[in-house]
C-alpha cells in the first residue's frame, strides 16, 4: 500500500478529533453575536474574524485548512421625535398716502387752467416678534438588530447568525432658546 488508509480528522473550534479511514464531511452550526458594548465600534461599526482550522495527520501526512467568517456589527441610528414647534408674531402695518403734483394752476375764463399727476400709494409693512419654541425633543437608541452580517471567506461551514436585542433609555433633549427661522406664521391685526 502507497500512503496511510487511517488519519486523525481534528477541528479545535468544533470540539472534533476523531480517527478516520474514509471520506469524512463535518458540518456544524456555529452562531456569532456582535457586541453589546457600545464603546467597542467605532462611527457605529464594529468587525471581527472569526478563523477555523481543521488538522488531517498521519505518520506522513500532515495538511491543514482553514476559513474565516467576518462578522460586520453595526449600531442602530439614533432615532428623533418631536413635539417642538415653532411660532412667532407677524406684526403687519399699513400707511396711505396721497399727493398731486402740480397743486395749483391758474388760467383765464373758458381757458384750459392745467393738468396735474394724482398719485395714491398704500405701503405694507410686516415685522417679525415674539419667537418662541416649545414641545419636547426626544433622541431615542432603538433595539440592536437581531442578525449581524456574516460573510464567510470559505464555504466549508455554515454559521447561524443571532443577536440579542437590548434597547436603551430615551433622553428629551432641551430645546434651543436661539431664535428659528419662521416656522408657523400667525396674524395679529
Amino acid at each position: 500500500m502507497i500512503g496511510e488508509d487511517s488519519l486523525t480528522l481534528a477541528d479545535p473550534r468544533l470540539d472534533f478529533s476523531e480517527t478516520i479511514g474514509k471520506t469524512t464531511v463535518l458540518e456544524r452550526p456555529q452562531g456569532f453575536r456582535c457586541p453589546a458594548d457600545p464603546a467597542l465600534y467605532s462611527e457605529g461599526k464594529h468587525s471581527y474574524t472569526e478563523t477555523n482550522v481543521a488538522t488531517l495527520k498521519g505518520g506522513n501526512v500532515d495538511l491543514k485548512a482553514d476559513a474565516a467568517v467576518t462578522v460586520n456589527c453595526t449600531l442602530p441610528k439614533l432615532q428623533a421625535a418631536k413635539t417642538a414647534a415653532g411660532s412667532y408674531d407677524r406684526k403687519v402695518e399699513w400707511s396711505l398716502a396721497k399727493s398731486v403734483s402740480p397743486a395749483s394752476h391758474s388760467g383765464n375764463a373758458g381757458e384750459g387752467a392745467g393738468s396735474s399727476d394724482w398719485k395714491v400709494t398704500a405701503t405694507k409693512s410686516e415685522t417679525f416678534v415674539n419667537y418662541k419654541v416649545s414641545g419636547k425633543i426626544t433622541v431615542t437608541n432603538p433595539p440592536r438588530s437581531r442578525s449581524p452580517s456574516a460573510s464567510p471567506t470559505s464555504s466549508t461551514t455554515a454559521a447561524r447568525r443571532t443577536s440579542a436585542a437590548r434597547r436603551a433609555p430615551s433622553r428629551p433633549a432641551a430645546a434651543s432658546s436661539a431664535p428659528t427661522p419662521p416656522l408657523r406664521p400667525r396674524t395679529r391685526s
